[in-house]
């Protein structure tokens, strides 16, 4: 599973934690081998995004969750492909974000894209559930805490909806 943003608090990468955090407390056994990587833009002469990171680290202390997370910050186009084309669900986490070509990218790779029900993925993920390849939610933990586990219970469903986004 992956988030993959710049590291500003706008991207809202809290969310993810929180979802992340809330899926595996929910069935600890079940998702033993479900990892959380967050990658993104990473400047050290951007104070926020200095900061924003260790907020971050401190979110996955505090969630007890950072044993099952990996940070990646600066990653090259090619690490964000490679990444991209090795995780089952991104989760998008920015909410009225513009159109954005990360959702758009990573259904073309056979992810699963997780969104906010705004902005631009209103136009990249289809809005009918037996041909998406992703899924418009609210920014709730809880809401995509259950989508997730919806998403992983089927080894065949996540196929399917990995396919679609071809």
């Amino acid at each position: 599973m992956t988030s993959l943003n710049r590291y500003e608090r706008k991207k809202d990468i809290g969310l993810a934690l929180g979802a992340f955090s809330l899926l595996t407390k929910s069935n600890p056994k079940l998702y033993d081998d479900v990892v959380l990587v967050v990658a993104g833009g990473y400047d050290t002469r951007v104070d926020e995004n200095v900061e924003h990171h260790t907020e971050l680290v401190a979110l996955a202390e505090k969630l007890q969750i950072s044993g099952k997370i990996v940070f990646l910050r600066s990653i090259s186009n090619d690490q964000r492909l490679l990444l991209l084309q090795n995780t089952d669900l991104l989760l998008y986490t920015p909410q009225n974000e513009h159109f954005g070509i990360v959702p758009v990218e990573a259904m073309h790779l056979r992810c699963v894209v997780l969104a906010c029900n705004s902005g631009g993925p209103l136009e990249s993920i289809g809005q009918k559930p037996a041909t998406s390849a992703g899924f418009l939610l609210e920014p709730k933990a809880e809401v995509w805490a259950n989508k997730i586990a919806e998403v992983l219970k089927s080894a065949n469903y996540l196929e399917d909806l990995k396919k679609r986004g071809k």
